[in-house]
């Protein structure tokens, strides 16, 4: 193998030295030109540079190429995000500049904005079976409540699903990794009738178990979940297009044990003996109770893992008006969540845990947004949401006999009138100025935490209400690009010679000039002073530098323009 790559490293050295020299030389204009990119951060189409915030854009062949499959995998190519898997579950929870939650109870909504295709996520639970089939992900930092229904102060991840293609196009991609992981997607996309467009996309991935555990020898960690997507969009007439969206997704994937890091002993002798120190990293440990079971409708024998189902329906219907486009968006989501998670990493039920949930949201969002290129752009909305989320957890804590259970129904009823505007007072820079209204019911009811074989109390209702206005005003550039930028001149090419004349390493330095010293002294000089005498005066009281601090360092500067956009 090592011999290939070297005769095809020489092969390719030669026909680069067989070359003309003029042929390596790029322009100036292909080397700093920047690829246009689009994106629907602030709810309109832009160019990626002309968007002044915070913003990562990845591409869904990029994500690919990355090995994203799931959200919880943007923490490791985009920075200042974090993505937390819960002890290993299935609950992902964000964090985007430090600002977020660490909750394990699916009730609790995320400080940072989930989307899939402009529809909110605000339970980040439901979002494990969105990544596939996307066209790219929007990442944006810092509060979001002027342009997106659904408030967030720490940020807003955006995923927005590939469309349906005029032309008939299909496509499959396979992935084949160690420990049997394989991961199979695929579509089809192209025009049903005149028009009517329509896309099906579909992907599963099975396998991959990488720890065992250190009673058994059994497997853990195999994926075991599926997802498939339909995408209609009908032009209505000339000025009005539907588009309706609808995603199922099934999740039955084991989930992830912890290793030991230090011997662990039982809360009594009795249960056992103490375990040691795991020293391989792929060990791990788990063992279901009977009572645990009971209640979770598992066996005794059965591993960590969740059997969790959804289903997404949303419609975006859009109409242009000539002055203003005017968009609703419906969506409505429902998930059912079972989920079993060993947290001590040992065959003792000391820290095991199971969530059970059933999720319903219905939202409505009504948005007026400018046209065109004027230099007021401005856009207003109004957002509705009503959610119902049921369920509870039991749990299995050191040093207690019975199971814990803390049931709980809440309801959330949340609207919101918001505003963002943008006024271009130069060519330059423009003035941001957006205003939200928020007003949110709460109301949670549960009978406390019951440990068995207590009898659990009465319900009790808990309400809480919200009304807050916020907003936010700003100055940032209209375009990146306008801005100016200093750029080195790149050489003159060289008429003949080795391909190699023209390039710089990254190792070669710069031949220093040289310049005379710096005199710190006055310059002095002889006048008469008519009795034959000369004294010595200085022209000016404070201290001259030399001549060479001028022109030297100037010379240079004019021809360095990256030094010159800093000395001036």
């Amino acid at each position: 193998m090592q011999r290939l790559l070297l005769g095809a490293s020489s092969a390719a050295l030669a026909l680069a030295a067989a070359l003309p020299a003029s042929a390596q030389v790029v322009s100036h204009e292909q080397t700093t030109a920047v690829e246009d990119v689009v994106v629907t951060a602030q709810r309109r189409e832009q160019n990626s540079q002309d968007v002044g915030i915070a913003l990562n854009v990845l591409g869904g062949e990029e994500l690919k190429e990355k090995g994203v499959s799931v959200v919880n995998e943007i923490e490791n190519i985009v920075p200042n995000v974090e993505v937390d898997s819960q002890f290993g579950g299935g609950q992902p929870q964000f964090r985007i500049r430090g600002i977020g939650a660490t909750q394990y109870s699916a009730n609790n909504t995320s400080s940072a904005g989930i989307y899939v295709d402009e529809v909110a996520h605000p339970y980040t639970v439901t979002t494990q079976g969105a990544m596939f089939d996307v066209a790219r992900m929007e990442i944006l930092r810092g509060p979001q409540g002027t342009l997106y229904g659904r408030n967030s102060t720490a940020g807003a991840v955006n995923i927005i699903t590939n469309a349906p293609t005029t032309e008939f196009r299909a496509g499959a991609t396979a992935e084949i990794a160690n420990y049997d992981r394989f991961m199979v997607e695929g579509y089809v996309s192209g025009q049903i009738a005149p028009g009517l467009l329509g896309r099906l996309a579909a992907v599963t991935e099975q396998g991959g178990a990488w720890q065992f555990s250190r009673d058994t020898g059994e497997a853990l960690g195999d994926k075991d979940k599926s997802a498939i997507r339909g995408r209609l969009t009908w032009d209505v007439n000339e000025t009005v297009t539907a588009n309706l969206t609808a995603t199922y997704m099934v999740d039955k994937s084991d989930g992830l044990g912890l290793r030991l890091r230090g011997p662990y002993a039982p809360a009594t002798p009795a249960l056992g003996p103490t375990i040691p120190t795991d020293q391989a990293w792929r060990i791990t440990g788990w063992q279901l109770s009977p009572a645990l079971a009971a209640v979770s409708g598992r066996s005794v024998g059965d591993k960590p893992g969740r059997d969790n189902e959804g289903f997404d329906l949303n419609a975006r219907i859009s109409a242009d008006l000539d002055w203003a486009e005017l968009t609703s968006l419906t969506a409505y989501q429902t998930f059912s969540r079972s989920e079993y998670n060993d947290w001590d990493g040992t065959r003792y039920q000391e820290s095991d845990v199971y969530f059970y949930n059933d999720l319903d949201v219905f939202s409505q969002e009504l948005r007026l947004a400018s046209t065109g290129e004027g230099r007021w752009n401005w856009l207003v909305g109004a957002h509705y949401a009503d959610e119902s989320i049921d369920g509870g957890f039991y749990t299995q804590f050191r040093g207690l006999a019975g199971l814990i259970n803390t049931p709980y129904d809440q309801s959330v009823m949340a609207t919101g009138l918001f505003t963002h505007n943008s006024f271009a007072f130069t060519d330059r820079f423009r003035l941001i100025a957006g205003l939200r209204f928020e007003y949110e019911e709460r109301q949670l009811s549960t009978s406390g935490t019951t440990v068995a074989p207590a009898v659990p109390g009465p319900v009790r209702d808990y309400d809480q209400e919200m009304s807050e206005v916020s907003g936010r005003v700003g100055l940032e550039p209209r375009s990146l690009s306008s801005l100016p930028v200093a750029r080195r001149r790149p050489p003159p090419p060289r008429p003949s010679g080795s391909v190699f004349a023209t390039t710089r390493t990254a190792t070669s330095r710069p031949r220093p000039r040289r310049t005379p010293p710096i005199s710190c002294r006055p310059a002095r000089r002889r006048v008469s002073t008519g009795t034959g005498r000369h004294r010595p005066i200085s022209r000016d009281p404070r201290p001259r530098r030399h001549a060479a601090l001028g022109s030297g360092p100037r010379r240079q500067r004019d021809r360095d323009p990256i030094r010159a956009a800093h000395l001036r």
